[in-house]
């Protein structure tokens, strides 16, 4: 029997490498939306560092019945938001960044990424500070995606018109505020 070479060497490509070249590439950064709570944009940061994905939430209350009510915001400048309700899959303890671990309430919701729909499991923060309102993690990632990061919008398409003079704010005043911290250190 005659095996198949592929690349310089002429060696087969293991297993691994075939199932993931039949996956679809993101961007680093993608428009994501959450049918289900009536949200059609949302700005991802996609971030193979975090295992589970994260999204801006704030006045968290807890109803009866395992039910969570909170507010997405989806622009930090203008403070829109949007009021959903879902039920508690679990609380996690997660580590961020900063190191110290903060307990995070986790909810399903169905998300979706360009032509894919499919639920993943979602944890409420404060990311009060962040350009992105939303981090996309390993879990919602693994088995669809493989990430480009020299890439944007792959999934989700170019963002309007409305939209890419927000982001070029956005990155006008984070260059502004570096620059200020430079000049005063």
């Amino acid at each position: 029997m005659r095996k198949k070479k592929t690349g310089a060497t002429g060696e087969q490509a293991p297993p691994k490498a075939r199932k993931a070249s039949l996956r679809e590439v993101i961007g680093w950064r993608e428009l994501v939306s959450f049918p289900e709570w009536g949200i059609r944009s949302v700005l991802a940061k996609i971030d193979t560092g975090a295992k589970t994905s994260a999204i801006h939430a704030e006045e968290i209350t807890e109803l009866p019945n395992g039910i969570l009510r909170f507010r997405v915001v989806l622009d930090r400048k203008s403070g829109h938001s949007v009021e959903v309700q879902a039920p508690v899959v679990r609380t996690s303890n997660v580590k961020p960044s900063t190191g110290v671990k903060q307990e995070r309430h986790v909810v399903e919701a169905t998300v979706r990424i360009g032509k894919h729909r499919y639920k993943i499991d979602i944890n409420l923060v404060a990311r009060k500070d962040m350009m992105c309102r939303m981090l996309v993690g390993r879990r919602a990632l693994s088995r669809r995606f493989v990430v480009d990061s020299a890439k944007v919008f792959v999934q989700s398409g170019k963002p309007g018109l409305k939209h890419k003079k927000k982001m070029l704010a956005v990155r006008r005043t984070s260059v502004k505020t570096r620059r200020r911290k430079r000049e005063s250190a």
